[in-house]
């Protein structure tokens, strides 16, 4: 009787230190489970943060390129009024096309007073 006994003590101490372990587990994540979900939700506060400014810089940069274009066209207009008006001609519908350039810089976002 003994050596049975002896047996099944020695069979179920593997499983109770088991038991004791898995019941250890859940313990020490509950502790530290809310700090690891803390610091993803951190983590993706951060990620959109990132993502979200470099939207705007893209946004900016695209603005930025639209300005650089209006005034670009502009300028050649500009200057090819300029070049028929020293030479004497008048062109009204160059003109016209000047002032719509000029207008469209006055309208976009890049421009300084609104």
């Amino acid at each position: 009787m003994l050596p049975i006994l002896v047996l099944a003590i020695t069979l179920m101490l593997p499983a109770a230190a088991a038991a004791q372990t898995q019941q250890m587990i859940p313990a020490q994540s509950a502790t530290t489970g809310p700090y690891r979900a803390f610091e993803m939700l951190e983590m993706q506060l951060e990620k959109a943060q990132y993502e979200a400014r470099k939207e705007k810089k893209r946004q900016e940069e695209y603005k930025k390129e639209l300005f650089r274009e209006k005034t670009d066209k502009f300028v050649e207009l500009w200057d090819k009024l300029a070049r028929k008006i020293n030479s004497g001609e008048v062109d009204a519908k160059l003109m016209k096309e000047v002032s719509k350039a000029f207008h469209d810089i006055e309208k976009s976002d890049g421009w300084i007073a609104k």
